[in-house]
């Protein structure tokens, strides 16, 4: 069966003249020819023929038929001018509800028919010319004036209308003018915009008058890029024009209807025959009527013939038709669909040289010929040689559809299996999805033919393109490199996954290994352990670094090492178990690219890191997605996946690090509890980051007795706080520091015998294993108590010294050096100085302050501060008896009344038991601070009195009748009784305001 027996074959071959409509004969032919498509005569009735209507069409407007090179506009123009012109037409169309809106605008026009060709003439100058001459044809004589003599064209039409109309009577004109497109694009922006006025009047006349016009046009004036310097003119005409588009159904329809006819019986073999292909490419099924209707000519060829703009010249119709003269005796295979797809009109290109003017089109099939030569020569597969072929014939096709010949962009593996019906020979099964790998492999096959050159696939989106600057394959080359790589050099790009996976980005903790420095979460106490990460084996492992408590291995994948695991309590492996093609593949062209960044230069070097980066970034991903399945974890000689483990562990799982993380610390618990056995539970998270910070907020408060929350909770975790938040002596730490002090009979000791060397340069205090700095957070706390001081290579502190730690960095503060007893306790003097802000004697213990003797101690020296500042603000206004100032020497008060406040302050800053414990006011201190301490009474009592004493005394013990003056209802000072404030008067004040007996 050949193709011929299959379709009614009529073919399109001429190129229309729109004036060859102006013989009748033509005109008939071309009316009889003309296949109306639903949708053209939907616009045909429902927007060309109405706007042409003489009689009821009030608001008619200029018209543009919109169509690409060779789909009938020219063809359509004909028509409809011939059935304007010639009444007898109308009834040759080969659409009854055309005919019928025909019927009122049939025969009813003149017809003026013109083209433009290659000139620098004006629009106008085009137009009055062509209406000219077309209407001294029909013997109407008018001549247009000069464009510099007239204020607009519109006047011009209207009077060329008139002389029209004395000759045709009620008749209308029809101007048709075609091919303006390229006529318009070529102006200049000024005559652009001049051209364009002409265009609006000539749609303006249309409503005023009996003048019709329609241009053809390849695209749409009102969208075109082209004319955006002169968008607003482009708005006014297009408020005065109407478009009708000749679209891809249109053609589609001609195809079908007039190249590609077909009977019932035709289509009815057509389908039979290709229903058996259906299964092998998506959509075939569901839009089988559509594949018959054009049969031989595949759907999908008109889609993409319709997007290539970069061609001129291409006449669909006319370019399908010599395809089908091709193959019109050629017998119908019945091992393949048969259809004509679009990368046949590769050769279409090739053979007209005038395409090869266009640089991007001469560039593009330069470079499809050099693919098709290498894949002729070079193809791993040769009988899939015509299938690569026609896949490099379709790319250069696509290429030119996408307007920039360098985009990133092509079909997909499976849009050329469907869009070029691909079916390579030898399968063994017609399935879309075993179809469509086998295309991919092909795709493969041409790049690895051609070494990546001039063709690219996106691994992101599986869209292959012509790549026409692509001369080097870096892809390519990297896949080549990859395929030499041994095992080794793959575990090597497994462990650069792993290092980004892990977020080890700093320098290794040792030269030359993958080793580093890790902390896990000990949960259970709110601490991390220090330990190593080793990529390796530990027989590999470097022995520089002192041992910690913990090592997490990865091993590695692919070339496995040879080593014993003797399930060390501290040793945690991790394995992949089970990588795929998928990682194995991006394992490889990471190892590849990496291999020629390192041997490459300058920009070739910058790709080869973009690619490498890339394909890192795809392990990356895979591992994120399969780390439960495909990594085992061992620990003590048993082996799980580690998903089964992370069903059983808490804490995060969002991240590969999180989950290794969990698993390792989860599993190292017990280890940690045997290595620091009943080491305290922190209520603050602490790690190598904040610890310095955490320490020095415990310290602040120890120093400065100022509570916060970090400091609060450092210092309870380690025993050191009561409820009240006062520092304690008597907690597990505390008590153990002490124990050792008292165990030193009065001597100092030295670091080596409270800190033990538990590694090889890390030290740890007491049984708990504790770092160093929580050593001289408790020891610091003691010393505040009054316990002990403290010693470091500047100098040992005491109470007094301890706010030096707040500004000690943490090494300073872990290099402490010895400690040692409180100095003797001055017991005596510290008797004699809280006497003096009226304190008990008998609070001081044998061991000197406590901490309530503390407070009492701060309590009234307060009160003494405020009561001195009063009194010197009494010295300072004079105090008045009797109207005369009872105050005598007063800088000598003021001097004794210093001595007692500088006793006081210094009593006052001792805040703490051990500062309290380290008073230092010597005896003639003391002695001089109590005269002070009599002149402030003194000072108090005279202004008592001055408050008091008033004009009548009342009587007391001393006066048994008044004196006859009156004072004021207010008691006297209880320490004037059982004398009255007279009775003081007379005894302590200045005989000048004593009152008289």
């Amino acid at each position: 069966m050949k193709y011929r027996d299959l379709i009614s074959f009529e073919p399109i071959d001429s190129v229309k003249v729109l004036r060859d409509a102006e013989d009748l004969d033509a005109a008939r032919r071309d009316v009889e020819t003309l296949v109306v498509s639903p949708r053209l005569a939907e616009q045909l009735t429902e927007v060309i023929l109405p706007n042409l209507d003489l009689d009821s069409a009030p608001d008619a407007k200029g018209m543009l038929v919109v169509a690409n090179y060779g789909t009938g506009k020219t063809h359509l123009m004909s028509v409809v001018s011939s059935i304007l012109e010639h009444a007898e037409l109308a009834e040759l169309v080969r659409s009854d509800a055309v005919r019928q809106a025909a019927a009122p605008v049939a025969g009813r026009y003149q017809v003026i028919r013109a083209e433009i060709g290659a000139t620098t003439m004006g629009l106008r100058d085009i137009i009055t010319t062509e209406l000219s001459d077309g209407l001294r044809r029909l013997g109407v004589d008018f001549d247009f004036p000069d464009l510099s003599q007239v204020t607009n064209t519109k006047r011009s039409l209207e009077e060329m209308m008139a002389a029209f109309e004395a000759v045709h009577g009620d008749q209308g004109l029809l101007f048709v003018l075609d091919e303006m497109l390229d006529y318009l694009a070529s102006r200049r922006d000024n005559e652009l915009r001049v051209d364009l006025a002409v265009l609006r009047e000539i749609g303006e006349i249309c409503k005023s008058s009996r003048f019709r016009f329609i241009g053809g046009v390849q695209e749409a004036i009102f969208d075109n890029p082209r004319f955006a310097s002169a968008a607003d003119a482009v708005i006014r005409v297009r408020e005065r024009f109407t478009q009708m588009r000749i679209s891809r159904e249109d053609i589609a329809y001609v195809v079908q209807e007039r190249l590609l006819r077909k009977t019932p019986e035709q289509k009815a073999k057509i389908r039979e025959h290709l229903l058996p292909f259906a299964p092998s490419y998506e959509g075939m099924a569901e839009n089988l009527e559509a594949f018959v209707a054009l049969f031989p000519v595949h759907p999908a060829y008109l889609r993409i013939f319709e997007l290539v703009t970069l061609v001129e010249k291409r006449k669909v119709l006319t370019t399908l038709s010599s395809e089908m003269r091709t193959i019109l005796d050629d017998d119908v295979a019945g091992d393949a669909p048969g259809l004509i797809c679009y990368d046949t009109y590769r050769a279409q290109l090739e053979a007209d040289p005038s395409n090869r003017a266009i640089p991007e089109v001469r560039e593009v099939l330069d470079k499809a010929q050099v693919l098709s030569a290498r894949v002729t020569q070079a193809i791993a597969t040769p009988e899939y040689v015509s299938t690569a072929l026609r896949i490099v014939d379709a790319l250069a096709v696509h290429r030119l559809t996408t307007g920039d010949i360098n985009a990133p962009i092509g079909p997909s593996c499976s849009e050329l299996r469907d869009d070029l019906t691909l079916l390579p020979p030898g399968l063994p099964e017609r399935d879309a999805f075993f179809l469509g790998t086998t295309v991919e492999s092909i795709v493969d096959d041409i790049i690895r033919a051609v070494s990546g050159q001039f063709i690219t696939r996106n691994d992101e989106n599986g869209q292959v393109y012509l790549d026409v600057r692509k001369d080097i394959d870096y892809d390519q080359r990297i896949e080549e490199r990859a395929a030499s790589l041994d095992d080794s050099r793959l575990d090597e790009a497994y462990f650069r996954a792993l290092e980004t996976v892990l977020e080890q980005r700093d320098h290794p903790y040792v030269t030359g290994y993958r080793i580093w420095a890790y902390e896990l979460n000990w949960a259970a106490k709110h601490v991390t352990r220090s330990g190593y990460l080793f990529m390796g084996a530990p027989n590999e492992r470097s022995t520089a670094q002192p041992p910690r408590d913990f090592y997490v291995y990865f091993l590695q994948p692919y070339d496995p090492p040879d080593f014993t695991d003797d399930a060390k309590p501290d040793e945690v492996f991790f394995r992949l178990t089970s990588p795929d093609d998928e990682f194995t593949e991006a394992l490889r062209r990471y190892a590849g690219a990496v291999a020629l960044e390192a041997e490459s230069t300058g920009q070739h070097r910058i790709v080869y890191a973009e690619k490498h980066q890339r394909h890192l970034q795809a392990m990356v991903t895979w591992l994120r997605t399969h780390m439960g399945s495909a990594v085992a974890i061992t620990y003590g000689g048993d082996t799980q996946p580690v998903a089964a483990r992370l069903a059983s562990t808490p804490g995060s799982r969002a991240a590969v690090k999180e989950q290794v993380d969990a698993i390792a610390a989860s599993v190292l618990e017990p280890h940690f509890e045997d290595r620091y056995p009943h080491y305290p539970p922190f209520g603050v998270q602490v790690t190598q980051a904040n610890l310095g910070e955490t320490v020095r907020q415990a310290l602040v408060q120890v120093v400065t007795s100022r509570t916060n929350q970090l400091g609060s909770r450092v210092l309870t975790a380690l025993g050191m706080l009561d409820l009240q938040g006062s520092l304690i002596d008597s907690g597990p730490h505390a008590a153990h520091l002490l124990a050792q002090v008292e165990e030193g009979a009065g001597q100092a000791i030295n670091r080596s015998e409270f800190l033990t060397e538990r590694d090889p340069g890390v030290f740890t205090w007491g049984p708990w294993h504790l770092e160093p700095c929580w050593f001289v957070v408790v020891a610091a706390a003691l010393v505040q108590l009054g316990r002990l001081e403290i010693g470091f290579a500047g100098g040992q502190l005491d109470a007094l010294g301890l706010d030096r730690l707040q500004s000690m960095t943490l090494d300073e503060i872990e290099a402490v050096t010895h400690i040692t007893p409180p100095r003797e306790l001055p017991i005596t003097v510290l008797k004699d100085a809280i006497q003096l802000v009226d304190v008990s004697p008998g609070h001081v213990g044998p061991d000197g302050a406590t901490e309530a003797l503390v407070q009492n101690v701060s309590t009234r020296c307060f009160e003494y501060a405020e009561r001195i500042a009063d009194a010197r603000g009494k010295l300072s206004d004079g105090i008045s008896v009797w109207g005369a100032d009872v105050l005598e020497h007063r800088s000598e008060r003021s001097a004794a009344l210093g001595t007692f406040e500088q006793a006081v302050n210094n009593l006052k800053a001792r805040n703490t038991v051990g500062k309290l414990n380290k008073l230092d006011l010597s005896r003639d201190q003391i002695a001089q601070a109590t005269e002070g301490k009599a002149a402030l009474n003194w000072i108090e009592d005279a202004a008592a009195v001055a408050a008091h004493v008033a004009d009548v005394t009342p009587t007391c013990e001393r006066r048994s009748t008044p004196l006859g003056r009156k004072t004021r209802s207010v008691p006297t000072p209880a320490r004037f009784a059982p004398t009255c404030s007279m009775c003081f008067a007379q005894e302590h004040l200045p005989t000048e305001v004593k009152p008289e007996p």
